[in-house]
């Protein structure tokens, strides 16, 4: 029992890892990052028992689960959390913020155009 313990034990230590918390981060552009969060659980038991009449058993169970939270945002270096946990579901939250990453990312592209166009004038 103790080895099945073990073991299971150190499986969970293999798949519990900051970069399953943390996923790898989406890059667009240079100033902005979008790094997916999770939370992930597990639990165990264990039991056994013994009738007296040389009979005995014992058992282990385990269960984990690895569920999506939300989205680490960073633009322009200020970091934001979206969250899932809204009453107006997931989908709902995610379009809400289309329009203001638009916007944000039509800024960055006018900048670097602007950029562009004073490194051609002094050229």
């Amino acid at each position: 029992m103790d080895k099945i313990i073990e073991s299971a034990m150190e499986q969970m230590r293999s798949m519990v890892k900051s970069d399953t918390i943390l996923g790898e981060p989406l890059r667009m552009g240079e100033d902005i990052m979008i790094i997916p969060v999770c939370k992930i659980r597990f639990g165990f038991g264990s039991g056994g028992g013994d009738k007296g009449s040389g009979k005995s058993g014992s058992g282990f169970g385990g269960a984990g689960s690895v569920d999506p939270v939300g989205f680490l945002t960073v633009i322009d270096g200020a970091v934001s959390l979206m969250s899932f946990k809204n009453p107006t579901g997931t989908l709902d939250r995610v379009l809400e913020q289309v329009p203001d990453l638009i916007e944000k990312l039509s800024r960055i592209k006018r900048a670097d155009k602007e950029k562009d166009a004073a490194a051609d004038k002094q050229e």
